[in-house]
C-alpha cells in the first residue's frame, strides 16, 4: 500500500508541475490584451505574478513579475493611424515554454524578420488583425519574449 501511495504521490508531482512550467498560452496573450488592466491584473496575480512596475513616461506599461519571468501590459502609440492600442509583452528565461508557445502557432501565417546583429523575429498573423511576435534577448542570460500588437501597430511589419 505504501508503494501504490509513493508513486501517485509521484504522478500527481510530476504532472502538476509540467502544467505549472507554462504561465500562458498564445490563446490567453491574446484574450489579455483586449481586457482591462484591473481582469489582467486579476489574471496574473492569480497565477503568482506581483506588480513589479509602472512606466508612465514613455507608452504606460504595468509590468508584473514572477521569479524571472515578466509580463507587462501596455499602451502604445500607433503612429500610421495615429491611435493608442493596448500590447502585452511576456518575457520568460524558459526556453522549454517559449518552443512550446511557438509550436501552437506554426500552423499560422509567418515570417522572420532578420537584423543585422543576428537576432531575428517570428512574425506570426493570427486572428482579428493581432499579430505575435517570438524573439530572443541576450542580456546577462536569455530571455524569450512573446509580443501580442495589433497588425496595424506592427514597428516590423514594414521595414
Amino acid at each position: 500500500m505504501r508503494k501504490f501511495s509513493l508513486i501517485a504521490a509521484i504522478i500527481v508531482f510530476a504532472f502538476t508541475g509540467a502544467t505549472r512550467a507554462q504561465d500562458f498560452t498564445v490563446s490567453e496573450l491574446m484574450q489579455l490584451r483586449t481586457s482591462s488592466l484591473s481582469n489582467f491584473e486579476t489574471v496574473v496575480m492569480e497565477k503568482g505574478y506581483t506588480l513589479n512596475d509602472v512606466d508612465k513616461e514613455y507608452d504606460h506599461y504595468a509590468t508584473f513579475k514572477k521569479g524571472h519571468s515578466t509580463i507587462s501590459w501596455g499602451y502604445v502609440k500607433n503612429e500610421h493611424f495615429q491611435q493608442i492600442d493596448t500590447v502585452i509583452i511576456y518575457l520568460t528565461p524558459k526556453e522549454e515554454e517559449y518552443n512550446k508557445l511557438k509550436e501552437s502557432v506554426k500552423d499560422r501565417k509567418s515570417r522572420n524578420h532578420f537584423y543585422k546583429n543576428e537576432t531575428h523575429i517570428l512574425h506570426v498573423n493570427m486572428d482579428n488583425d493581432v499579430v505575435v511576435h517570438f524573439f530572443t534577448k541576450y542580456n546577462e542570460r536569455p530571455l524569450y519574449e512573446i509580443e501580442v500588437s495589433p497588425l496595424e501597430g506592427d514597428r516590423y511589419d514594414h521595414k
